[in-house]
């Protein structure tokens, strides 16, 4: 009810007995459209939504012109299924789009429903013209390329992220295109996109026709690239701030430049007061990127609010009552309707979202106590599953993977989502019986290319492990690991023994470099690193033939992943949301077995500092794999060393290591003893910073030309 009385106490303040703000003669006059949309805006990361290590001045003012809805929701966690509910309307998998769609079709979770009308199709109807500048992200080729769904001009991304905003390359792989010409801009993506539409208002100045632009960054999407003068302004005011931190911050600043200019450049050529602005925002921010959510749980990829809530506004001169704001719930698929409402175009097929339209001219409408529905479908740890929220009024039935129970939680009396509700209660079985019934309906809808045709393997080794044909180093072989599921390859390097025979059995070592040697060059995590070199050795390997295994994880990863409640670091192995590079990581060896003569009783793991931390995460979470582990400068969860109770464990740190505290270590080592662990062993250097590794793979106390780590490890079978 909050929200009915908000917009009648609106009209009762703003407007006259007569009629409401905006239902006057000048409302019949169809305005322009500006649709921006922007990629995983963290709900926090506006100042105007308390962010207070951040500064967003244009969208603050934008905010400020128009109505601010404080309820407003993405269609999913994820990109692609929110755009389709966009430009149809509908729930993502009644349009057809459950997942996110890739370029591999063995890992593209949704074909956008060829029998829906567009909301640019549906526009034309009255006379606008259409365009999109920016992410398409709803299909690389016909019929669901965006000329083809309604826009008469598409300037922008055909894929779904950039893997650089510089390159503005996926996969190596141009996808930039005016209309359906293959082009190559020069700059960074977000002032490109900038630039386009302000052109495209220039030429609009001129033209009787309406238009309705769909502005959709790619921007703050990962991989988080400031340009460097931004991160530095960043730096110099929030000197605070961790450097993942800063990288956000900058980003989002940069892009609300950006913003601002396009606004500027709107007003610049007379059309700002006849335009209908919207702002928001295709789901949550990634919190392993850097992104804040407020006090909101969760974020990208979760059905936590962080996950779904996004920030939204509309902004219409004249017509919407600048500085308000509304409780009413809103989801992206309400934008389709809406607009058609304004510009009094009929909906021609079934669509699921609802008109905001009376919320917005100040009439009476209650739209918090509707049914919703959201949902994902993924591969990889999903399963190739769907998983989903259900909400009615304030109580909401989540799950945030397809194996995980669902939860029933009340926003108005638990907003953060800390307090599940019995399971016995009735509302939720109610919420559950509804959500099933959605499902019913969305499983009459084809969501793949018609004409795919499945093989019963679809992924094989010789698909995944790739030479890439560099230079070897120290004898490593430099691969890379490729698999559709995932937003980027793995490199790694392998070390084959010089006289393998196929068909031997052989030991594997797992290095695990620390944060410092991310990236995606395949020689950071060896070159001048004294553990892969150490294990190379020809005396080590003329004593104890193995493969040697060292990959290397992409920039703002970690061997870890982030956590599920937000918080820095994890208080257990539940709160761990596994990154990709782990996920790959496993998959990798596993394949890495089945190609090559690895003893399975015989797999070592190793790492330092951010390596150190991700060998005990590896190996907590995959007990039964290893052999022995030794864990340099690194800390994990004393809470749960019972899992590794039987592993023989070597750890080592430095006393005087300021950048991992060797109580992480000692807190570890303390734990498994408790437990009853026999095997394990710990060495604390006295005088010794960070870099306790270099002693570690080196020392050789009884001289014999093997460091007594190395000789330690070989030593050790599973059972």
């Amino acid at each position: 009810m909050k929200g009915v009385m908000k917009s009648i106490i609106l009209c009762a303040m703003f407007f006259s007995s007569v009629s409401c703000w905006g239902a006057s003669e000048e409302t019949k006059k169809q305005p322009n459209i500006l649709l921006i949309l922007v990629d995983d805006l963290g709900y926090g990361d506006l100042s105007i939504n308390g962010g207070t290590d951040i500064k967003t001045p244009h969208i603050d003012k934008l905010f400020g012109q128009g109505m601010k809805f404080t309820n407003f929701y993405s269609n999913s966690t994820v990109c692609s299924p929110t755009r389709a509910s966009l430009i149809t309307g509908c729930y993502p998998d009644i349009a057809g789009v459950p997942g996110v769609v890739r370029s591999d079709e063995t890992n593209s979770w949704g074909y956008l429903r060829e029998d829906l009308a567009t909301l640019p199709t549906m526009l034309k109807k009255a006379g606008y013209r259409t365009a999109i500048i920016g992410k398409w992200h709803l299909g690389l080729e016909s019929p669901n390329t965006p000329n083809e769904r309604g826009f008469d001009l598409f300037h922008g991304f055909l894929g779904d992220m950039m893997d650089d905003y510089w390159t503005h390359l996926r996969h190596g792989k141009n996808y930039m295109r005016l209309n359906d010409k293959v082009i190559k801009p020069e700059g960074h993506a977000t002032d490109i996109f900038s630039y386009w539409a302000v052109d495209y208002f220039q030429e609009a100045k001129d033209k009787d026709n309406p238009f309705f632009l769909y502005l959709a960054y790619n921007a703050p999407h990962f991989p988080i690239q400031p340009p460097e003068a931004w991160l530095e302004k960043v730096q110099q005011r929030e000197p605070e701030l961790s450097g993942l931190r800063a990288k956000n911050v900058a980003f989002v600043e940069h892009l609300d430049d950006a913003i601002g200019r396009v606004l500027n450049g709107l007003e610049s050529n007379g059309l700002l007061d006849n335009t209908l602005v919207i702002f928001s925002s295709d789901n949550g921010g990634s919190l392993p990127h850097g992104a804040s959510n407020g006090s909101l749980r969760g974020g990208k990829q979760d059905m936590y609010e962080g996950g779904i809530k996004v920030p939204t506004c509309f902004v219409w001169e004249n017509q919407i009552q600048r500085g308000t704001q509304t409780e009413n719930m809103g989801l992206t698929m309400d934008i389709y309707p809406t607009l058609l409402d304004i510009t009094g175009v009929d909906i021609e097929n079934e669509v699921d979202g609802l008109s905001l339209y009376p919320t917005l001219i100040g009439k009476p409408q209650n739209t918090s106590d509707r049914i919703v529905y959201f949902m994902r479908r993924e591969g990889v740890v999903y399963g190739g599953l769907c998983y989903y929220a259900t909400r009615q009024g304030d109580f909401k039935l989540l799950q945030n993977t397809p194996f995980e129970p669902l939860q029933l939680f009340n926003l108005a009396r638990d907003p953060k989502e800390q307090n599940p509700l019995d399971p016995s209660l009735r509302k939720f079985e109610q919420l559950k019986y509804i959500q099933s019934q959605h499902i019913r309906r969305a499983g009459a809808i084809l969501w793949q290319k018609p004409s795919i045709k499945y093989e019963q393997s679809i992924v094989s080794v010789d698909t995944v492990l790739t030479d890439e044909g560099n230079e070897d180093l120290y004898g490593y072989r430099a691969m890379k690991y490729s698999n559709g599921n995932y937003n980027y390859d793995l490199p790694y390097r392998l070390y084959v023994p010089e006289k393998y025979e196929e068909g031997e059995k052989l030991p594997l070592v797992i290095f695990l470099h620390g944060a410092g040697r991310r990236g995606s060059d395949n020689v950071s995590q060896i070159k001048d690193m004294t553990g892969p070199m150490a294990f190379v050795d020809p005396g080590v390997q003329q004593k104890n033939p193995s493969f040697v295994l060292a990959p290397q994880c992409p920039r703002n990863e970690k061997w870890r992943g982030s956590t599920y409640s937000g918080k820095r670091r994890p208080g257990t192995l539940e709160d761990v949301k596994p990154s990709s590079a782990y996920l790959m990581l496993m998959e990798l060896v596993q394949n890495i077995q089945d190609q090559y003569g690895i003893d399975s009783d015989r797999i070592f793991l190793t790492g330092q500092s951010m390596g150190g931390a991700g060998t005990w995460f590896v190996a907590l979470s995959n007990p039964e794999k290893f052999a022995a582990i030794a864990p340099i400068c690194g800390w994990s969860f004393p809470a749960e060393v019972s899992a590794i109770a039987d592993v023989p464990v070597w750890a080592f740190h430095g006393e005087d290591d300021k950048t991992v505290l060797p109580r992480g270590s000692r807190e570890m080592v303390k734990a498994l003893k408790e437990v009853g662990n026999t095997k394990v062993k710990y060495t604390e250097y006295p005088n010794v910073g960070h870099e306790s590794w270099k002693k570690a793979y080196t020392e050789d106390s009884d001289n014999n030309g093997e460091a007594d780590l190395i000789e330690w490890m070989f030593s050790q079978k599973r059972k």
